[in-house]
């Protein structure tokens, strides 16, 4: 039986490879081996952020030289609005205190729910606590995240695969490309109408 094709963007869709898949490996396993060195001889505990960090994140430890517990967490949107707030919707499985935590995901545009995850685990007491992302929109931050490792850093497009998705799917792309995405609200509920590259809104 034959291996399946990743799921492909339909044309209705429209994208743009932005790093392909050996743009991807190349920078992880740099990343990589910049971790390895800086937590030689430590106690490591990677922790990605479901869904969209899974991929990166298995990269990530795979390339890791080093023995590495891996553990992930699941948070609840931060939408900006006041008074609300993230939330966990999955815990840890193990306990953190006295480990070197390294708090991985895919992307960081506001910070708001990474500042929100750092403040939680740092009372749990880890031995150090630092953050790693494969993108970075700095022109989008609203929370001061000491974001130690940058895969790569991106503008506002609108992005999918490799662990971003459109409307949960494109998360199994090899790839992370580029979407127009005309996003309309009604009601208080996002609605997204995709646009094909190079047509006006």
């Amino acid at each position: 039986m034959s291996a399946a094709s990743p799921q492909v963007p339909s044309p209705s869709l429209g994208h743009e490879i932005v790093f392909d898949a050996a743009d991807l490996r190349s920078r992880v396993e740099e990343m990589a081996s910049r971790i390895s060195r800086d937590y030689a001889g430590a106690d490591l505990t990677v922790i990605g952020l479901l869904n969209g960090a899974v991929p990166f994140v298995c990269d990530l430890v795979r390339a890791i030289d080093l023995t590495v517990r891996l553990d992930f967490l699941a948070v609840s949107r931060f939408d900006g609005s006041p008074g609300g707030e993230a939330s966990f919707l999955k815990d840890l499985d193990d306990d953190i205190c006295g480990r070197h935590v390294l708090l991985a995901d895919n992307i960081i545009d506001t910070g708001l729910n990474l500042h929100f995850v750092c403040s939680q685990l740092a009372q749990r007491d880890p031995a150090s606590l630092q953050v790693a992302v494969l993108l970075a929109r700095p022109e989008l931050r609203l929370a001061r995240i000491p974001v130690r490792y940058t895969g790569f850093e991106v503008s506002e497009e609108f992005l999918i695969g490799y662990g971003l998705d459109y409307r949960g799917c494109y998360r199994n792309l090899p790839y992370i490309a580029r979407c127009q995405v005309d996003c309309e609200e009604e009601d208080g509920q996002g609605r997204f109408r995709m646009i094909p590259l190079g047509d006006e809104a």
